[in-house]
């Protein structure tokens, strides 16, 4: 089979192996699509010894012995959880699957070999059948581009209360920030901000209805004082810049919640007397999404009241990766997809 190799520096050249034999729990998953990630770009920077790709939709072409009694069929197509929760523990027991910390295997695209292939095999218990409704596309965005700032909201009690949020400032416009803006959207929350540098991906924030900024400006405190006078009931960090984030920060009104999504390490210091406490602001993160809540996505797309495929902004080939990855890190595109057919 085909898969993309990863040379670090910003190089990567296809090459060819043995397509891999399913484990028992394991299916062989063809890949249809693959979208570019952020740590899928670190890969392409620093280099990799496991294939990359994290977020995946596909066919299963086969499945280990014992995974054949677990309910998913050959030919299914099916969305790849990230990761192979155990399903035991105290926190798979109470539905946060993202949070196990005894998985079943490494997680797909960062421990083992992801989606810039051809094929690849995940755990069973990875695997989510898609609705017939929903299109590779859509199903390729409901992963970690809409899952994880929408699991953020869930866990901010935000999302079932739409009310409560008048205002909403999202820190940087990668898909994940494009998502979040197009989420609460679609829940009728009326005025949002985004602070962006890259000029194609401030228009494509800008053409989704929302006001646009440039960050790290002392003009742009004042524009979004102006913006929202008592501060923004939300500020949605996707950048993990730490500059960024305490520009963001300083903006949230009291009682509002700073909503940090994915993998975001940066240092952040807040007072516990005067931020969470006079002013009771909140800090809350979201690392991907429990595999319980993605049907409830869909149902999103069902409804008409989202459309993820929007977000795709670039279609590559596995063949034409190298493009796609140069342009998505240069900030030059929304999603991309990149297909293995």
């Amino acid at each position: 089979m085909q898969f993309a190799r990863f040379c670090g520096n910003g190089k990567i050249r296809l090459d060819r192996r043995r397509t891999p034999d399913p484990g028992p729990m394991d299916a062989l998953v063809r890949v249809r699509a693959c979208a570019i990630s952020a740590q899928d770009v670190r890969a392409f920077r620093t280099g990799s010894e496991i294939t990359p790709g994290t977020e995946v939709v596909g066919v299963v072409a086969a499945l280990g012995d014992d995974a054949a009694r677990m309910g998913i069929a050959e030919g299914a197509r099916v969305a790849v959880h990230r990761h192979a929760a155990c399903g035991e523990c105290a926190l798979c027991l109470r539905g946060r699957t993202n949070l196990c910390r005894h998985r079943l295997r490494p997680d797909t695209g960062v421990g083992v070999d992801g989606g810039y292939a051809e094929f690849l095999t995940a755990h069973i218990r990875q695997l989510i059948p898609l609705d017939p409704g929903i299109s590779w596309e859509q199903g390729l965005m409901l992963l970690e581009t809409v899952g994880s700032p929408l699991h953020g909201l869930r866990r901010a009690h935000i999302w079932n209360h739409p009310e409560r949020i008048g205002n909403a400032l999202i820190l940087g416009a990668p898909p994940t920030g494009l998502a979040a803006a197009a989420v609460l959207a679609a829940v009728g929350v009326p005025n949002i901000a985004v602070l962006e540098a890259a000029p194609y991906r401030r228009e494509l924030a800008r053409a989704d209805g929302a006001s646009v900024f440039p960050p790290l400006e002392r003009a742009t405190d004042h524009a979004l004082i102006a913006f929202a006078r008592d501060g923004f009931d939300l500020v949605i960090d996707v950048s993990n810049e730490p500059d960024l984030r305490d520009q963001g920060f300083r903006h949230i009104a009291d009682g509002g919640v700073l909503l940090v999504v994915g993998e975001n390490n940066a240092p952040f210091s807040v007072s516990l007397h005067s931020d969470l406490g006079l002013r009771e602001k909140s800090v809350v993160g979201s690392e991907y999404f429990p595999i319980r809540e993605f049907s409830s996505n869909e149902s999103l797309v069902l409804s008409s009241r989202l459309r993820p495929e929007r977000l795709i902004s670039h279609r590559f080939s596995l063949e034409d990766i190298l493009p796609g990855f140069e342009s998505f890190s240069a900030g030059l595109t929304g999603a991309v997809l990149v297909s293995s057919r």
